[in-house]
């Protein structure tokens, strides 16, 4: 392939591997593209990988924070008052699927709502505790938010939709933190959680009607997200009541490694789109 090598090269980078595609602008535009080759205009040629700190001088790492519940943090089931360790759970098979390239804060807290307070369990409000959460963590490349659960508990009365306006409140607060990088809006991901199961009979009163709303919550999740302009995913896509433990709430094992594959590969092409729009 014949190239102008005096012309004047661009580099894009590649998010997560912190790698930069070089291109060369050369005048030779009429010539067929090969497989080999790169961009579809412009006559531009791939000519190699180079290191981003070639050009920065340093390693860029992409900062994510899993905002979620019980589910987040790794809970196995409500008679096991330990959690799944990092290897097991979502959020760590998240972090070793995207590479030392990507921080994961886990944010996950049992019992957590999307907005609600609840009457028998305190610091349990996604609202209240979002906005230093974030101004503790920035600057934020991706936010991936997975709560609604524990709202569709009897005792908060909530609708599918009541629970998705509360998502709607997470969206609006994020918008307006300036957690991202220089002060930016992030990244959002919205993640409809899983699907509910068959409930343990001493907490089942508690969750009556529970899993029909939750079957509602990706329809109603992803009216906002498009609303708003955020990513989103429904994990009952890949997620199934086989994939939760014995309490029917919780993820099981299966369950915390279906959804890592599912949100890495989504994190991946996020973080990828976000990096080619700022080239």
């Amino acid at each position: 392939m014949k190239a102008n090598t005096a012309a004047l090269y661009t580099v894009k980078t590649e998010p997560l591997t912190g790698k930069c595609f070089r291109y060369v602008r050369t005048k030779f535009a009429s010539e067929p593209l090969s497989m080999y080759g790169a961009l579809k205009n412009g006559g531009r040629y791939l000519l190699g990988y180079v290191t981003l700190a070639d050009y920065r001088g340093e390693q860029t790492v992409k900062h994510i924070l899993c905002f979620g519940d019980s589910n987040t943090f790794g809970t196995i089931d409500f008679a096991v008052t330990d959690r799944f360790d990092l290897q097991r759970r979502w959020t760590g098979l998240l972090a070793s699927d995207l590479g030392p390239k990507c921080r994961i804060i886990e944010e996950g807290m049992p019992g957590r709502t999307t907005a609600f307070d609840d009457p028998l369990r305190e610091f349990r409000s996604g609202r209240k505790y979002l906005a230093p959460c974030l101004n503790s963590h920035r600057p934020l490349d991706l936010i991936i938010v997975m709560l609604g659960t524990n709202d569709l508990q009897m005792r908060f009365s909530a609708s599918a939709v009541d629970i998705a306006t509360g998502i709607e409140i997470l969206v609006d607060l994020i918008r307006k933190a300036g957690a991202g990088p220089e002060g930016g809006i992030p990244e959002i991901l919205i993640v409809a959680p899983p699907p509910i199961g068959s409930i343990d009979p001493i907490e089942e009163p508690c969750w009556t009607g529970a899993l029909q709303k939750s079957l509602q919550l990706p329809v109603q999740y992803a009216r906002i997200a498009k609303q708003y302009q955020c990513h989103f995913v429904n994990s009952q896509e890949v997620l199934t009541t086989d994939d939760l433990g014995r309490d029917g709430l919780h993820l099981a094992e299966s369950g915390h490694v279906k959804l890592a594959k599912l949100l890495s590969q989504k994190a991946m092409n996020i973080l990828a789109k976000e990096a080619i729009g700022a080239n």
